[in-house]
């Protein structure tokens, strides 16, 4: 006997949530998850829902909280998709230590995945993009072993003092052959991929690297990078060949 459908409906949504947190480690689900046909992802967004307008009875809420041990199923201070992320990091990172690996952020390559979720990419959005992070994120990457970009930003000064130091060669600035360009922006993209670790370069940035014949060089290295992946197709092989061995992401 079933004594009330509302009680019914969410039974059997408690079941299919725990479901999913047994097999993706999370509740972070996307809103388009289903499991066994049962729309759970649109499920949880309607409880998060209800939990903001303070409609969801704290003992469910309780319930849902506990299905996942460390995470929050309905995050207070960033979106469900970063919980996501950080929470298959904080996992990837556990089974790391378990494997005397590198057990940090800090540790992670750029095409990391865990579950199907892109970590290493995702790390590095969060390094370029901390500016706009709020602090309890940045309390939580801190927590797993990311270093702050103010380091990387530190040596990026000391890099742009070492070049301003550099004495300029006597007379004009010589104009630039399409191969020396090139040629200059590899090497500031090289020299950004070896401080940082890796291509995703805010669009904004600038590089400032000596050049081969002495001329210190503002590279726009993020105007550059986002312009050479548009133009893969254009490429030829050997470019495309230097640029894969920096780790440039194409997609």
């Amino acid at each position: 006997m079933v004594w009330s459908v509302h009680d019914q409906a969410w039974e059997d949504g408690l079941a299919i949530a725990r479901e999913y947190a047994r097999w993706h480690g999370t509740l972070a689900a996307p809103t388009d998850a289903v499991v066994d046909g049962y729309p759970i992802g649109t499920w949880l967004a309607n409880r998060r829902a209800q939990d903001r307008r303070g409609e969801l009875p704290a003992g469910r809420a309780a319930a849902l909280d506990a299905l996942v041990d460390g995470e929050p199923w309905h995050p207070p201070h960033w979106p469900v998709a970063w919980q996501r992320h950080l929470t298959h990091a904080a996992e990837y990172l556990t089974e790391q230590a378990e494997q005397g690996a590198g057990a940090r952020l800090d540790d992670v390559g750029l095409d990391v995945a865990h579950r199907g979720t892109g970590i290493g990419r995702w790390v590095a959005r969060q390094r370029s993009g901390w500016d706009g992070l709020n602090e309890p994120q940045r309390e939580q990457l801190r927590a797993l072993g990311l270093t702050p970009p103010a380091a990387a930003d530190t040596a990026a000064a000391e890099a742009e003092a070492e070049a301003a130091a550099v004495p300029v060669p006597d007379g004009p600035r010589p104009k630039r052959t399409r191969e020396q360009a090139w040629a200059i922006a590899v090497a500031a993209a090289a020299a950004y991929r070896n401080r940082v670790g890796h291509l995703e370069v805010p669009r904004a940035h600038v590089e400032t690297v000596v050049a081969f014949d002495g001329w210190p060089e503002d590279v726009r290295l993020g105007v550059w990078v986002t312009t050479t992946r548009s133009r893969r197709a254009k490429l030829p092989a050997e470019r495309i060949e230097v640029l894969d061995a920096l780790g440039m992401r194409w997609t």
